[in-house]
């Protein structure tokens, strides 16, 4: 399981697609970020929806940022300063 093998190393920041196939997406996120060595690692949740609720929710479980998947230039831009800001704390 991934949160198994996240054990044998420590990432410096944790990308999730919260539109997984085969598995309740908040379940594994809420795992994954309840784990006292996962904890403080941010976590950017990318999603295909603009959905509030689904905004909501994921940062309420703990999420660092939550990002809908960019349709524009400027909006991938802003993702990538987004996750340089995060890899620059690393």
């Amino acid at each position: 399981m991934l949160v198994d093998a996240l054990q044998a190393i420590l990432p410096f920041i944790i990308l999730f697609d919260i539109k997984m196939s085969g598995a309740d997406s908040f379940v594994v996120l809420s795992h994954l970020l309840s784990q006292p060595r996962l904890h403080d690692i941010p976590a950017i949740v990318m999603s295909s929806s603009n959905a509030r609720g689904e905004h909501d929710l994921t940062l309420g479980l703990g999420a660092s940022e939550y990002w809908p998947n960019a349709s524009r230039f400027d909006e991938t831009v802003d993702f990538i300063g987004t996750l340089r800001r995060f890899v620059s704390k690393a």
